[in-house]
């Protein structure tokens, strides 16, 4: 996102850029929800996160390259953290980089079709919040 953030800024051409997240907010599989089965809209449950998940990797191994743990949270943390530590250490991150811009949030997609002829993509996606 960044990168194509600064190619816009220096005028160059680019694809338009929209990131689908079926959830409401970030975080993907370490944004915990209490349900399963389906979810508040109707959508397949995918999360097999507990609540009280613990990293299995070490903190070392899932840092962004350019946004460290510590930089977030201001001091040192364990090596295997916590679910909500994790949540949180992926919101700050997204959101320092102001990609909000680029997300629709409750927003699954339904069909992804490639035409070979015309080398583009459809994306088909429901809007659950438009109900479009």
């Amino acid at each position: 996102f960044q990168s194509a953030e600064k190619k816009l800024d220096q005028g160059e051409v680019m694809p338009e850029i929209v990131c689908f997240e079926k959830q409401k907010d970030w975080g993907g599989l370490w944004n915990y929800t209490w349900r399963t089965g389906l979810d508040e809209n109707g959508e397949k449950v995918h999360g097999s996160m507990y609540r009280y998940l613990w990293s299995n990797g070490p903190k070392e191994c899932l840092e962004f390259a350019d946004y460290t743990f510590e930089e977030h949270f201001g001091k040192a943390i364990p090596s295997y953290p916590p679910r909500p530590v994790l949540f949180d250490y992926i919101k700050g991150r997204v959101e320092k980089a102001g990609i909000k811009k680029w997300v629709k949030f409750n927003c699954p997609v339904k069909r992804c079709d490639y035409d070979a002829k015309t080398e583009k993509f459809t994306v088909v996606a429901f809007n659950h919040t438009t109900k479009k």
